[in-house]
């Protein structure tokens, strides 16, 4: 009996692009790097929107995908998802940015933040 393999990058992009069409992109490459392309566009979109009711719904959907726990699903939020946004965001405004995202990636934002902040001063 053949039994698929789970690809948890696989089921990033299935919930993504059910949840949220309207930020999915509309051609996407169907190589392995697909999830984390599309964690970047996340990213973007949330840092570029960032007081729009959508972004809470993402940043909660990324919260329910973090807290499974895949090594994998986790480096690619922090590295792709939270860095864009990150980036974007302006640190002087971080108050802000934690009334947004949910409590429980608080802390992986900081690091994401202290990192970039790190490799800026490089």
């Amino acid at each position: 009996m053949y039994l698929k393999k789970f690809d948890p990058m696989k089921t990033i992009l299935q919930q993504l692009k059910v949840t949220f069409p309207e930020v999915y992109p509309k051609i996407l490459s169907n190589d392995r790097y697909a999830a984390y392309a599309v964690l970047h566009l996340f990213g973007e979109y949330c840092a570029q929107h960032f007081e729009n009711d959508k972004t809470k719904e993402i940043l909660n959907t990324i919260n329910s995908l973090y807290q499974r726990k895949s090594h994998f699903v986790c480096n690619a939020i922090e590295n792709e998802f939270f860095f864009e946004m990150a980036s974007q965001l302006k640190i002087s405004e971080l108050n802000k940015h934690f009334q947004i995202i949910p409590e429980n990636l608080w802390a992986l934002y900081i690091k994401v933040l202290i990192e970039i902040q790190k490799n800026n001063q490089q």
